[in-house]
């Protein structure tokens, strides 16, 4: 924010003018010493606006890193599915696929991919939502509020009465919505969506890529020196999907002696 201190006036020993960067510039005029107090807080607002900024964009980047789609293993036609929205700022997105699949992790990675990445990321569980959490009241914003400019993420859209869903369809917020299902949606709410399903595919339909997976988590626990035994990983029906094996591989690394192996109990 650039400071121009300009000719004193009678009244004054100096006139500084302070103006704020962003959308719209906006000039303060400081008669000193008599504005030195208000200066003074001015300056300290303006520093908080910065290094609030300035986490912002630092957590930003941190989890545009954790959720790159580089980072997410397997799925490749999935991936390719999603990615050919990234660049679309509002377009509506559908996620199905059964739990431990993957849509909340796909979720953040098309966000933080995303040309909204910097805007928030707010999740909602439509299981236990309601009208007050969704638009707030007189005391507190809403969720949609929350995420004005950034990506509302309806998790088990199913379970979100019809009443709500047109209600945040019909009041034109500015967030790119994102919806997850657990079941197959009726080809009527994908319409009222706007959008056609990305299916997540269970684990039990990509065997091929249940060891890079667990080799994948056994990395992440800090054992990639473990000697891990993945024989009976690829006979198992894995109900959970990728998130049952990622707790598989975590309790047998933490149970086990070295060196560990992957056991059923």
């Amino acid at each position: 924010m650039p400071l121009v201190f300009n000719e004193a006036p009678l009244e004054s020993d100096v006139t500084l003018t302070a103006t704020s960067q962003g959308a719209a510039l906006a000039s303060h005029h400081f008669s000193l010493p008599n504005d030195q107090d208000q200066l003074t807080s001015w300056l300290r607002k303006q520093f908080d606006i910065l290094r609030a900024r300035e986490a912002l964009a630092s957590f930003t980047a941190a989890e545009r890193t954790k959720y790159r789609f580089e980072g997410i293993v397997g799925m490749s036609g999935t991936l390719q599915s999603a990615a050919s929205l990234i660049r679309e700022r509002s377009a509506p997105v559908v996620l199905t696929g059964e739990t431990g699949t993957g849509k909340t992790l796909l979720a953040r990675a098309i966000h933080y991919e995303g040309p909204r990445r910097a805007a928030p990321f707010v999740e909602v569980d439509c299981d236990h939502t309601s009208t007050r959490a969704l638009f707030g009241d007189d005391r507190q914003p809403g969720l949609l509020a929350l995420a004005a400019g950034g990506t509302l993420v309806l998790n088990a859209i199913t379970q979100l009465g019809d009443m709500l869903f047109d209600t945040i369809a019909g009041r034109g917020f500015d967030v790119r919505m994102i919806a997850t299902s657990s079941v197959d949606l009726s080809a009527n709410l994908c319409r009222r969506l706007g959008a056609d399903p990305i299916a997540l595919p269970p684990l039990r339909a990509r065997r091929n890529e249940i060891i890079p997976l667990a080799q994948y988590f056994v990395d992440g626990f800090d054992g990639e020196h473990a000697q891990v035994d993945f024989a009976d990983l690829e006979t198992r029906d894995w109900p959970g999907n990728v998130r049952e094996l990622k707790n598989v591989v975590e309790r047998a690394l933490l149970l086990s002696t070295p060196p560990p192996r992957i056991v059923w109990q």
